[in-house]
């Protein structure tokens, strides 16, 4: 293991403009290393793919250079180089072969959080792999958050130049849940205890299937409503809007947080079984004491086991969906207690220094 006082952490992201304050970064300072974290608060917002191709990715990749530019002036030996999305190991990889110094200094590059996903298009597959075996060419690892992908990410590597391996999503919990947690552990009590209806809500934009929910919200009727957050006009046409179900296409931040906040049961239905999804809106729910409806996929059953407050009901099955949510609503209030050990899960396995740790771990196990 190399000396601690040598080696360099390096870390670039679109994630945030202060994301160099987050726990994540904290939990390798923490135990002695210097970490160098080069940031940007990048929209990813992009109701068709054609914004996301003409607009989105030029903006990121501009971005991109600029961050690896600065970053390349505090490479030492022994760095490690973290990128956490696939366009900024690109262009600091690019950024490398215009400055010899970089090429000759020894460190090691990761791509940290990558999903790897099939086009729709048959004739894209092809090219989408192609760019990603030659974009994993001399990266030392590539971290996924599910053990399901590991395989079908390894056949995109060199396995005797790049390590692929496992590490849960983690999230800060963000200053609105944060504020509400502390609140709440002091008064003990739902603040909506004369609500006439059991208001649900379910969010994202991909790999998710709300026709499925729709028609359990059918099943469901009167008593109950549902806000749907999707942003994606292909995942969640129009047409699916009814009498209990509402969409919202520009919700983001702290306004969708604060929604999962006032709901009273958190619904996440997945179309994909091959890929990660829905570990962010799963998340947020823990964080914020929730409980949750999930559809189990290998993914989703590696984050969370069922339990009364968390269910997993079987793809494309509206009226699992429908009995999940009238069971739990069923014991709505919850107790402090119950609300308490849904959000103990969220703090020791998928708050933020939780997920710092666990990636320092496969550093140790992969890059040492």
């Amino acid at each position: 293991m190399p000396d601690r006082q040598s080696l360099r952490l390096i870390f670039l992201t679109h994630a945030s403009d202060d994301a160099e304050q987050w726990p994540f970064y904290e939990a390798f300072r923490s135990v002695g290393f210097d970490v160098r974290v080069f940031c940007r608060n990048m929209s990813l917002r992009y109701s068709r793919r054609l914004r996301l191709i003409t607009v989105v990715w030029p903006k990121l990749v501009w971005s991109g250079f600029s961050l690896a530019n600065k970053a390349a002036s505090h490479l030492c030996a022994d760095s490690i180089v973290t990128a956490h999305d696939h366009i900024l190991l690109l262009t600091f990889k690019i950024t490398r072969c215009f400055r010899p110094r970089l090429r000759c200094t020894p460190h090691k590059l990761v791509l940290h959080g990558f999903i790897y996903s099939q086009p729709r298009s048959r004739w894209l597959r092809p090219v989408k792999k192609v760019y990603y075996r030659l974009l994993f060419k001399n990266t030392d690892l590539v971290i996924c958050h599910s053990k399901h992908e590991i395989k079908p990410i390894s056949q995109l590597v060199t396995m005797n130049e790049t390590r692929v391996a496992a590490v849960h999503f983690g999230i800060g919990q963000g200053r609105i849940i944060g504020d509400w947690w502390q609140a709440y552990q002091k008064t003990r009590q739902d603040k909506n205890l004369e609500r006439r209806k059991t208001v649900i809500i379910s969010a994202g934009r991909s790999s998710r299937d709300y026709q499925t929910l729709c028609k359990a919200m059918e099943l469901l009727g009167d008593g109950f409503h549902c806000d749907v957050v999707c942003d994606n006009l292909e995942s969640m046409p129009p047409h699916l809007e009814g009498p209990n179900v509402a969409v919202h296409r520009s919700v983001y931040g702290n306004a969708y947080t604060s929604m999962i906040i006032e709901s009273d049961i958190v619904v996440i239905p997945l179309s994909e079984r091959e890929i990660s999804a829905g570990q962010m809106v799963l998340l947020h729910a823990l964080a914020s004491g929730k409980p949750i409806v999930i559809t189990d996929t290998p993914t989703s059953g590696e984050y969370v086991q069922e339990s009364r407050f968390l269910r997993l009901v079987p793809p494309g099955d509206h009226e699992a969906i429908a009995d999940a949510v009238r069971m739990i609503s069923d014991q709505i209030p919850l107790s402090f207690e119950d609300r308490h050990e849904i959000r103990k899960l969220f703090e020791n396995q998928f708050s933020d220094t939780a997920h710092g740790m666990g990636v320092l771990g496969v550093y140790r196990s992969s890059l040492w």
